[in-house]
């Protein structure tokens, strides 16, 4: 969290959830801005961006002009995106001070929204900047058996997102 803060610091950034609007157009959208990426891909019809502090507002505009609606998000900088690159440097030269060993259960990565794999310091760091897949890692963690989800903390953001994805499962 220190390492995110101070690249939020040093490279000002925002981010706003795009609703009622296909991953891709997102994604197109944000090719028009010189920094704009996808980032969350949480559910169909909902993709965040994250976007500099200056291009957010002709970003949103955009979203609307294209039938969607952009909610900016009340975060202190663009997360998951390359805003992010000297927090995940730093990270993972912390983890390098640690031993990890393969979990004995999965654990999935939102990087690859797959199980872990050997390379856990990498892969760990890297989730700081680059792209969260959630509604992929939640549709990987069906196919592989789990139909029970559970949200800890505050709030039911993640179960309500889930139930868009399958709503078969339980949460």
């Amino acid at each position: 969290a220190e390492f995110m803060q101070r690249a939020a610091w040093n490279n000002p950034g925002a981010m706003a959830a795009v609703l009622k609007l296909s991953a891709e157009t997102v994604e197109k959208i944000c090719f028009n801005y010189k920094n704009a990426y996808a980032v969350n891909y949480n559910c169909k019809g909902q993709t965040a961006a994250a976007v500099s502090k200056n291009e957010l507002s002709a970003f949103c505009d955009e979203v609307k002009k294209l039938g969607g609606r952009a909610v900016p998000l009340a975060v202190s900088g663009g997360f998951h995106s390359p805003f992010m690159d000297e927090a995940a440097e730093n990270l993972y030269n912390e983890l390098q001070k640690f031993k990890t060993n393969k979990p004995n259960i999965p654990i999935y990565a939102n990087l690859t929204a797959e199980p872990y794999g050997d390379d856990i310091k990498a892969t760990a760091s890297k989730q700081v900047n680059h792209p969260v897949y959630w509604q992929k890692t939640i549709e990987n963690m069906i196919k592989d058996g789990i139909n029970t989800f559970i949200e800890v903390g505050p709030g039911k953001t993640l179960c309500g997102l889930i139930r868009k994805i399958s709503p078969q499962v339980r949460v």
